[in-house]
């Protein structure tokens, strides 16, 4: 895991190839910490509205897919000033504030701040990990876990990253990677999950299994008795 000193090195680093980007930084004497840098909540948040859909099915069809995306609510906070309100049980998209670039040679985590994980915030549900060669906005997973509502709003220091530095380099980092869903992405996606591969393969057996259940059985000869 890098240090500070580590760290400071890899945002002046020379050499393009070797840099860690981060942008904006605001004030890099308050975001460095001994092995992390804090960042700061965007100012676009996505959630879904409660329905009488009891279930999320992975394996639910592009059609269903595009219904199920109508209950998505996208919410802008353009200014520091204007609260968005996560209530208990509640679960939203957001981004980082700061544009992040990693050298193929990192891999980045992301985490919650102790301050704020007393409160009962949850940053990530389970994808911590920002890929070698990733560039764009690191996505928030954000959960209300507390007991009251959390005011939050765009520019509060809520996350931090650290970093390790790969021991070999790579075969094809994230930005080279033909399946990489999320490179580059300026507006926040919900979930690019019905490109996954194996989900394709499942849901396309699926869809074999519907049709072999539709086709008419063959009638019965005259005179032949069917059990």
């Amino acid at each position: 895991m890098l240090s500070d000193s580590a760290i400071l090195k890899r945002l002046i680093h020379p050499v393009d190839e070797e840099r860690l980007v981060i942008i904006p930084m605001i004030c890099a004497g308050d975001q460095i910490g001994p092995s992390s840098i804090d960042v700061h909540l965007g100012t676009d948040f996505l959630v879904v509205e409660r329905s009488d859909r009891v279930q999320f099915d992975a394996l639910m069809s592009e059609q269903e897919y595009s219904e199920w995306l109508m209950y998505v609510k996208a919410i802008t906070r353009q200014s520091v000033l204007e609260q968005f309100i996560l209530h208990p049980g509640e679960f939203a998209l957001s981004t980082t504030l700061e544009f992040i670039s990693l050298p193929k040679t990192l891999v980045a985590h992301i985490d919650g701040r102790s301050s704020w994980a007393r409160q009962g915030l949850k940053v990530h549900a389970t994808a911590g990990n920002v890929h070698p060669g990733s560039r764009g906005f690191v996505v928030f997973e954000l959960e209300n876990d507390g007991p009251v509502p959390i005011v939050l709003y765009p520019g509060l220091a809520i996350a931090q990253l650290t970093f390790d530095e790969l021991t070999g380099a790579v075969l094809e980092d994230y930005g080279r990677r033909a399946e990489s869903r999320y490179l580059g992405v300026l507006d926040m996606l919900w979930s690019a999950y019905p490109e996954d591969s194996a989900l394709k393969r499942m849901r396309d057996l699926r869809h074999r299994s519907a049709e072999r259940e539709t086709i008419p059985a063959p009638s019965a000869a005259p005179g032949v008795c069917r059990r």
